[in-house]
């Protein structure tokens, strides 16, 4: 989501904790968690850090012993989808937006018709 640059509020604060990994970025950590079931076994990241030197975005590649791979983003400066795909070798997941508090999935097999779960 975008915020506002508020200096002395918890988001652009370091000494609050803020930034975007720590505020919403969990969500998609979480999710990539969920769907894999263990930990990465490499994790690579890039982040801009802002004005107030808490990170604004974040960019991070997850990589597993499977040979799996989780491309993630996360931000405080920038509106972005809110929704997750999960991408497989016979097809994909959409889960809608919010991803974190989806009440609909799209099921999408190759060769057949998107069921909508």
């Amino acid at each position: 989501f975008r915020a506002g640059v508020n200096p002395d509020g918890r988001l652009f604060n370091p000494a609050l904790g803020g930034g975007g990994l720590m505020d919403v970025g969990i969500y998609t950590i979480s999710l990539a968690s969920m769907v894999f079931g263990v930990q990465p076994d490499r994790i690579k990241a890039l982040a801009e850090i802002g004005e107030t030197a808490v990170d604004e975005q974040v960019a991070m590649v997850f990589s597993y012993d499977t040979g799996a791979l989780a491309s993630l983003w996360t931000g405080i400066r920038t509106s972005t989808p809110q929704e997750a795909t999960i991408l497989g070798t016979d097809g994909q997941i959409r889960i809608e937006s919010p991803f974190w508090d989806a009440k609909t999935a799209t099921l999408s097999v190759d060769g057949n018709d998107p069921v909508h779960i």
